[in-house]
């Protein structure tokens, strides 16, 4: 029951949880969520699943900090049973100091590219890097500060960008355009690019007018300390290689983008430099192109850097850029998803360049988040995509039927028209300014001669004067003394140095009359040259806004052409993905086909073969023992046929000799009367009838035996038809399995084919799906990763520390009269600690890394880096036991299971199969008599395995 005093409380707590769910249900989605129904909208078929919180937790810490997560940090992390853990984790590591450490050296990468150099110490410039990180400079600000600097001030390390690349403006301009716009226009220096025809010689050379009036200076009189001098005059002129023969075009400083210096302001009469072009100083003009061409390049209203600026940080992320490769923009290299990367820049501007908050936003989404696993099963409705083409079809169509290019043109020719007119004016202006300066020049003459003259006149005046005076009083004397001859003479050469001194001064008055008026004319034509001046500076202001005008009403139609085009070639490259995945569903639909087909014909092989084996072999069988039984009947009945023929033929010859006995018995009966003979002719007769009738019973057991045999023969001849019958069966069913095998190689070759042909697709399909972020891209480890996760997997840092420890006493014991403070202490030791970190990370950059001043996003596995985990002496020594290290604990493990299961956790962030504590326990049984030996073994086949080499 509630009470009084609670209820409003509890009244309040209600109402402020509606307000908050009210709220949450209205709130606008957050960038993580739109990035997600970006992808998910654009694609077609089901998307790979989240990935384990052991793919994760690893991915995290590589792309956000360069390493993998120790074995601590992960226990920690798979036993936090928070929902939101993903998220608190990526809020906790970009604002690590790791980070900051990392990511400054991401964007030396970035930046750089591993170019060496010397006028700018590399730990300056990767402190001015760290600083801007871990200060949270807006990206853009960053930019700003590497293209203005020219070496001086606190921020001279930022100039290391210029300086190392010799301030060389075609190598800037290639290198502006491909870091920061993400256009390689290299080959467009000489003649619009041969393959790429949005790569045109005129965008190059606006961004070169941006930078061909700076130079680098060194400074003789400091050791040629470098500075980076800008002149305030000089243009660019081009031509193509292949039309020698035209006119050179004069480059205006402008970006694609529309962003364009239309006109400079003008320093009529006074110096364009702060600090003037000299031997001593490098230049620093008033206005300078370069601080433009870093106000332009990151201007909210330059698409072109946005897009490419969370291009690069998505494919940091992402292992593949929405454009990849990234400096690579162009019509035929378009978008994955031309929305998503409009979102995303409008978003990063929005949020004025924050990077943190673009990296947060990216590492929250699903997108990020998924695994390398392709779906086991992928089924598309085939009709649904044949629709989904159909619909494809129309919208390319549409778009291609609205250009804006005859629009654009008709601005363009405006803008040109007003861009002649700026140009007409600013020649008159120059000649106008000109003849102002020579005016002003001759009034200043006239002026100063006007002032002598009246300075001549006013002494002439003077001497007049006196002379006038000197004659009334010579004149008084000689009155006075009419006959002196010599006072009489003074009288006159005074009179006659009067008359002179009148005429001096009359001539004085008429130059500096002259001069009066040559000084009149002067004036007024300086001040008629003055007001045309001021009225073609009025008219000037109003034909550079019709410039801007015009200029804005081109970038729009420009913007809606490039748009159209987005959108095109977005639409364009979504149907060739469709086309793949159809492709993919017929040929795998085929492929079900034959495979039913070739089980169809094993089916029928099978029942042949039954047949063969069975009906005919087992019958051919039993048949050829019939036969041979029959044979042996036979053989037996001619044997007793043949018994009987031969008592036939006995008992024959003897009734012979006893017929040949009686009838000589009876011719001696005839001539003797004896009864002894008659009684042996009586006798041999019996005998006689006795052998007749045995006779006759012999002739009947003959012909009866011969009967058998005739029967047993017509027996035999039967089996051997049927045996006859089944050979040639036997023979039809050989013929037909031939054939059938025949039939079956064929379709296993069309099988193999077709197979061959949906696994390509598949792979289409898959690379596809990777370029769509349906499926995470299994990406390898840039040298600072391997560097870092080869570190923290073999836990090297408390040896590091160590060591360092050690090496700070050595010094300490060698410097006794200098104590160190705890915080020059603990900086030395931080030094020391870095230096062995770096010696990692220099390593795998020298066998990792892409040549300097070439991309970094390169993957290459060469003979040299196998060599060099097979044999080289600094991977055996990072496997050693060491105090504190990963080999060192594990050798303290007696149960090979759990040595198994913290050799992965520490090696590859996750726990063994069974299959895998198996094999570690089988090998480490098999090598029992070197246990430690076999246990740094294990480590190493872990630490060069290609889990260990890629961010999966």
């Amino acid at each position: 029951m509630i009470s009084i005093r609670r209820a409003p409380f509890c009244v309040t707590f209600v109402f402020l949880v509606s307000v908050a769910l009210l709220r949450a249900e209205t709130a606008p989605p957050s960038l993580s969520q739109r990035i997600d129904n970006a992808i998910v909208s654009a694609h077609v078929g089901p998307l790979a699943e989240r990935s384990t919180d052991a793919e994760f937790v690893r991915r995290i810490y590589l792309d956000l900090i360069g390493r993998g997560p120790t074995r601590a940090e992960c226990e920690k992390y798979f036993a936090d049973q928070d929902s939101n853990k993903r998220a608190v984790i990526i809020d906790r590591l970009l604002e690590s100091q790791e980070f900051d450490e990392y990511f400054s050296r991401v964007l030396d990468v970035v930046l750089m590219e591993r170019r060496s150099g010397t006028r700018i110490p590399q730990a300056d410039w990767l402190a001015f890097l760290k600083r801007a990180v871990s200060e949270k400079w807006a990206y853009d600000r960053i930019v700003q500060e590497v293209i203005t600097a020219d070496g001086r001030g606190d921020l001279r390390a930022a100039a290391k960008f210029l300086m190392e690349r010799d301030v060389e403006s075609n190598a800037l301009t290639r290198d502006l355009g491909r870091i920061f716009l993400g256009r390689d226009l290299q080959c467009a220096q000489c003649h619009d690019h041969p393959n790429i025809v949005d790569y045109e010689q005129s965008e190059y050379y606006g961004i070169l007018s941006f930078v061909n009036r700076s130079y680098l200076f060194e400074d003789e009189a400091d050791n040629k300390k470098s500075y980076v001098g800008e002149k305030a005059e000089g243009e660019s002129e081009y031509k193509s290689v292949f039309l020698p023969d035209d006119d050179p075009a004069r480059s205006r400083p402008h970006l694609l983008s529309g962003l364009t210096l239309d006109v400079e302001p003008r320093f009529d009469g006074g110096t364009a430099y702060l600090v003037a072009p000299s031997k001593q100083a490098a230049a620093l003009p008033k206005f300078s192109r370069r601080a433009e061409l870093a106000r332009l390049m990151t201007h909210p209203a330059n698409e072109f850097f946005a897009k490419n600026a969370v291009n690069r940080f998505w494919k940091h992320l992402m292992g593949i850029g929405i454009v990849d490769p990234v400096d690579f923009h162009h019509s035929d290299n378009p978008p994955s998803h031309p929305a998503l990367l409009e979102m995303l820049a409008g978003e990063f501007v929005a949020s004025d360049f924050d990077l943190r908050g673009f990296l947060r936003q990216v590492a929250n989404t699903d997108a990020y988040q998924r695994a390398v696993d392709y779906p086991t099963e992928v089924e598309w409705s085939l009709d649904d995509l044949t629709w989904r083409i159909e619909k494809c079809d129309q919208e390319i169509e549409s778009l291609a039927g609205k250009t804006t290019q005859s629009q654009a043109g008709k601005y363009r020719a405006r803008l040109a028209k007003s861009r002649q007119r700026v140009e007409v004016l600013d020649e008159r202006i120059d000649g106008t300014a000109k003849r102002l300066t020579l005016l002003d020049k001759q009034r200043s003459e006239a002026d100063e001669a006007t002032k002598k003259l009246e300075t001549q006149l006013s002494t002439h005046q003077a001497q007049l004067a006196s002379l006038n005076q000197a004659v009334v009083a010579a004149k008084k004397v000689t009155a006075t003394i009419p006959k002196d001859s010599q006072l009489t003479k003074t009288v006159k050469q005074y009179e006659e140095r009067v008359t002179k001194s009148e005429q001096e001064l009359k001539a004085t008055q008429q130059k500096l009359s002259e001069s009066e008026k040559q000084l009149s004319q002067l004036s007024t034509e300086s001040v008629e040259a003055r007001q045309s001046l001021g009225r073609m500076h009025g008219k000037r202001i109003g034909i550079v806004d019709m410039v801007a005008e015009a200029r804005g009403a081109l970038g729009v139609a420009e913007e809606m052409e490039r748009q159209r085009l987005a959108a095109l070639n977005g639409r364009k490259q979504y149907r060739v993905i469709l086309a793949q995945q159809q492709d993919g569903v017929e040929l795998s639909a085929s492929l079900r086909k034959t495979t039913q087909q070739i089980s169809k014909l094993e089916s029928e092989k099978r029942t042949l073969l039954e047949k063969k084996q069975v009906a005919v072999t087992q019958s051919l069988g039993q048949l050829e023992q019939q036969v041979t039984q029959q044979q042996t009947e036979i053989a037996r009945l001619q044997d007793v046929r043949e018994k009987k023929r031969a008592a036939f033929g006995k008992t024959e010859s003897a009734l012979r000799d006893l017929m040949e006995a009686i009838s000589k018995a009876s011719l001696v009966d005839a001539s003797i009367s004896d009864v002894g003979v008659d009684e042996a002719i009586a006798a041999l007769n019996v005998s006689q009838q006795s052998l007749r009738t045995r006779r006759v019973e012999e002739i009947q057991a003959y012909a009866e035996s011969t009967q058998l045999v005739g029967a047993a023969l017509k027996r035999l001849e039967a089996h051997s038809q049927t045996r006859e019958q089944l050979l040639n069966r036997q023979t039809r069913i050989g013929q037909d399995l031939a054939n059938l095998e025949s039939r079956l190689k064929l379709a296993r070759a069309e099988m193999d084919q077709i197979g061959e042909k949906a696994e390509q697709a598949r792979g289409r399909v898959r690379r596809a799906w990777e370029r769509r972020f349906a499926v995470r891209a299994l990406v390898p480890l840039s040298p600072e990763q391997l560097a870092g996760t080869t570190i923290s997997a073999l836990e090297l840092m408390p040896r590091f520390e160590r060591e360092a420890q050690g090496e700070l006493e050595k010094t300490k014991e060698n410097a006794k009269d200098k104590k160190l403070s705890q915080d020059e202490e603990r900086e030395q030791l931080a030094s020391l600690t870095r230096k062995r970190i770096d010696t990692v990370r220099s390593t795998y950059v020298s066998m990792f890394a892409a040549p300097g001043g070439a991309p970094q996003d390169v993957f290459s596995a060469t003979a040299d880096q196998a060599l060099f985990f097979a044999n080289d002496g600094r991977v055996q020594g990072w496997l050693s036991a060491s105090k504190g290290t990963l080999i060192s604990a594990l050798e303290t493990i007696s149960d090979d299971a759990d040595l198994a299961r913290q050799l992965y956790l520490a090696v590859l962030v996750r726990s063994p199969t069974a299959e895998e504590v198996a094999e570690v326990g089988a090998y480490l049984q098999q090598r029992s008599g070197d246990r430690n030996k076999a246990i740094r073994d294990l480590a190493w086949g872990l630490l060069t395995s290609l889990e260990f080499r890629f961010n999966h």
